[in-house]
């Protein structure tokens, strides 16, 4: 197996359905880190239940790899979570219980070590344990934390198996990595992962029907280090927001990537007496594809793009704005493996 890309997607139904729609052939080419978040809360499963998210997750991943990982979003997570999170008890027992059911089942995934610097001897006590049955684990840590260094030190011993992902979550996007990278550097690491998001919270205004564009920089390679690897939140912002209390206008985005520069394309209608839901989404893939036609690959589409190019035509498959998020990450995901593997990107072998 070899891995050339690798997405931070929260389990909430915009990024599953988006991953879920990739390819086969894009699937075996990237490794997520998936974190899990609680189910949908409805009257019959009103604590949002870890264990029937999970049920989710492990059809959708069901014959491919990942990293595993819990949120610590408030927003997303629920009791269970916490719990597993922040029970550092006889070396994070309830974590370690958690992700040993999903071995026993069948499940391909690294875990993520839980990390406390309070607690080590718990912290060493489930690598230990984790380790009889994962060939690889990973460590997520903040990535300007001017501690790290410190952490790596005290499980030095573990960290040739071990993937390491700095995460700096929201930056612009000329953030540079290469001093929180260097900060690690001198561990024997399997891998590093530095990921970030540098999709704006707030998407610059345009006028009705104007088609835009967003320069959201370049994918580093940082060639200096020969285990460093490239991540990102695909098209979407580390920490959430409520987007339907902000008041949701239909917009549609479309990526493009090439030489390692990533932009996106946007148009939206406003809805009105005379421009319903659907009306507004057909307007917004007309217009774009008069301006990014050359963007879009019609003999062979993506999932994304079929979605996309139907609308155009007058088929508007979802009308909320989580069905247009994976749209937009669906297109985004495999443009970005094709990206890594035209332009000669080191692969992570497993």
């Amino acid at each position: 197996m070899k891995f050339y890309y690798f997405p931070i997607l929260k389990s909430r139904d915009a990024e599953l359905r988006a991953y879920e729609k990739l390819s086969d052939t894009d699937k075996i080419k990237i490794l997520p880190i998936l974190e899990l978040t609680r189910s949908r809360i409805t009257q019959k499963n009103q604590k949002g239940s870890v264990e029937k998210k999970m049920e989710e997750v492990s059809k959708i991943f069901a014959n491919n790899y990942f990293i595993l990982d819990l949120t610590t979003e408030e927003t997303l997570d629920n009791d269970e979570i916490q719990d597993m999170l922040l029970s550092n008890n006889d070396g994070y027992k309830k974590w370690v219980d958690f992700v040993m059911k999903y071995n026993k089942l069948g499940l391909n995934f690294i875990p993520c070590i839980h990390y406390n610097p309070d607690c080590i001897d718990d912290v060493l006590k489930q690598i230990e344990v984790l380790s009889v049955k994962f060939p690889t684990l990973a460590l997520r840590l903040n990535a300007l934390d001017p501690d790290n260094h410190k952490y790596l030190e005290a499980i030095e011993k573990y960290l040739d198996k071990c993937i390491v992902i700095l995460d700096a979550e929201n930056q612009q996007k000329d953030f540079d990595f290469f001093s929180y990278i260097k900060i690690i550097s001198d561990f024997k690491i399997k891998a590093i992962i530095y990921a970030f998001s540098c999709f704006p919270p707030t998407v610059p205004i345009s006028n009705e029907g104007e088609v835009k564009k967003c320069d959201l920089g370049f994918s580093r390679l940082y060639r200096e280090f020969p285990n460093v690897y490239y991540g990102d939140y695909t098209l979407t912002t580390a920490r959430r927001y409520d987007m339907q209390a902000r008041g949701w206008i239909p917009r549609i985005d479309i990526p493009s990537i090439k030489n390692n520069r990533i932009e996106f394309w946007y148009c939206r209608y406003r809805t009105s007496d005379t421009m319903d839901t659907e009306h507004a989404y057909i307007e917004c893939a007309k217009k774009l594809y008069n301006e990014i036609e050359m963007l879009i690959d019609e003999k062979e589409p993506t999932w994304g793009e079929k979605v996309f190019l139907d609308t155009k035509n007058g088929y508007v498959a979802g009308k909320n704005p989580s069905f247009w998020i994976s749209v937009r990450n669906n297109i985004y995901m495999s443009k970005m493996i094709s990206n890594a593997i035209n332009s000669s990107w080191k692969a992570l072998g497993m």
